[in-house]
Formats: C-alpha cells, sequence, structure tokens
C-alpha cells in the first residue's frame, strides 16, 4: 500500500479515537486552518457543535465504515466514508444515532506525513441545541 494511504488509515483511526473521547480540541486538530464545508459549516460552528456535543452525551462512538481512498493529485486526496454516530445519555436512557455518507479532501504533507482535512465536500452536519 502506498505510503500516504498508510498515513490516511492511520489518521482516520486517530480520528475516530480522539472523537470518541469527546475532545472537541483534539478532533478540531484534524482540520486544517482553512478547511471548509459544504455546507456553509466554519470552524468556529463546529466546534461550538462538538463542544455542545460532547458536553451534552456520556458516551459517543464514531464507527467509520467502507473507507476509499482516491488521489486526487500529488498531495492531495478525495476521502469517503459512511459514518455512524451513537451517542448516549446514561441517566436519562438515551440513545441518539446518526448516519452519514461523508465525502472529504486531505491534503498530506509529504515532509512532516501529517494529514489534514481541508474540505467536508459532502454529508450531514448535527447539530446539538
Amino acid at each position: 500500500m502506498e505510503p500516504s494511504f498508510v498515513i490516511i488509515r492511520n489518521f482516520y483511526n486517530q480520528f475516530k479515537s480522539d472523537y470518541e473521547s469527546r475532545n472537541d480540541s483534539l478532533v478540531m486538530s484534524f482540520l486544517g486552518d482553512s478547511w471548509s464545508a459544504g455546507d456553509g459549516t466554519t470552524l468556529a460552528d463546529l466546534q461550538n457543535n462538538l463542544r455542545r456535543t460532547f458536553k451534552t452525551f456520556d458516551e459517543v462512538r464514531f464507527n467509520l465504515q467502507n473507507l476509499t481512498i482516491e488521489q486526487v493529485s500529488y498531495d492531495v486526496f478525495r476521502i469517503s466514508y459512511d459514518v455512524t454516530i451513537t451517542s448516549r445519555i446514561y441517566k436519562r436512557n438515551i440513545k441518539h444515532e446518526e448516519k452519514s455518507s461523508v465525502v472529504e479532501e486531505v491534503t498530506v504533507d509529504s515532509s512532516s506525513k501529517r494529514a489534514k482535512i481541508s474540505r467536508t465536500i459532502s454529508g450531514r452536519f448535527w447539530y446539538i441545541k
């Protein structure tokens, strides 16, 4: 397997782990500084929503399936996957589940061997109020 593909697979494994740790700052570190979303969501919008989600729920599970990696240019990759996010509030016996198909662009810096999500092209954004 090509080194960039290994970097990206490891990147998404770490993303899953950090998402499940319910730490919005860690999750945000996976996004590039000029990240954009197809629905107009900003970095601030996303961080605020993650913070609310992670405070509201006692447990968050991020199940990523069908990860496909397509090289677009030397350092840019189009990533698609299906995700199921399952969240629980134990005291009130509440379970919430969201499913979405996501398409993202990931840039891999070959010198540092680090990846960042530069753009989320499609995927549903789950709002918690």
